[in-house]
């Protein structure tokens, strides 16, 4: 381990974690505490990768979604943004 005790190996993906594709024990209700909150990685369209903490799993019908708090940059500006994404956009960090 290296970097804040965090591994450098890829693990499941985080969409699977919850999906039951993985050993991960999926959320039964609505809205879903990520415990301990998971570091990841956010992918916004048409803009580059930034790291994030997960800290809450939503489902909606058939899709999940992850409440993340990354820092974001805001015309040279550095700002804290709380966000629902689909779990597509969120990867292990």
């Amino acid at each position: 381990m290296a970097y804040g005790g965090m591994r450098l190996t890829p693990g499941a993906p985080i969409g699977q974690r919850v999906s039951g594709d993985s050993a991960a024990k999926q959320p039964s209700d609505k809205a879903t505490r990520a415990d301990p909150p998971l570091h990841c990685w956010v992918t916004h369209p048409g803009t580059d990768r930034c790291p994030g903490v997960l800290v809450e799993w939503q489902h909606d019908g058939d899709q999940w979604w992850g409440l993340v708090v990354f820092v974001a940059d805001d015309k040279g500006r550095s700002v804290v943004v709380t966000r629902l994404v689909p779990a597509a956009a969120l990867s292990p960090a």
